[in-house]
């Protein structure tokens, strides 16, 4: 596998893109009775494609569950 960089998202790509999430998120928390915040998201984190270090921390965090596996309703 070969990495090859891609050109930036326009400000109007990040933008679609975060109107989507936080759409769907929304939905998925007020069907779950958790009402989200406003203002919750944002995009304007950068990481150097070179900063080995600060990009592994960004994906674990964007990898982790958005809820505790005990936080799951259980359906038997």
């Amino acid at each position: 596998m070969t990495f090859h960089p891609a050109p930036a998202p326009s400000d109007a790509e990040v933008a679609a893109a975060l109107t989507t999430i936080r759409h769907r998120a929304q939905r998925l928390l007020v069907r779950h009775g958790a009402e989200p915040a406003d203002d919750d998201l944002h995009a304007n984190v950068w990481v150097s494609g070179n900063d080995r270090a600060r990009l592994e921390r960004l994906c674990r965090y964007i990898l982790r569950p958005p809820f505790a596996q005990e936080r799951l309703p259980c359906k038997t």
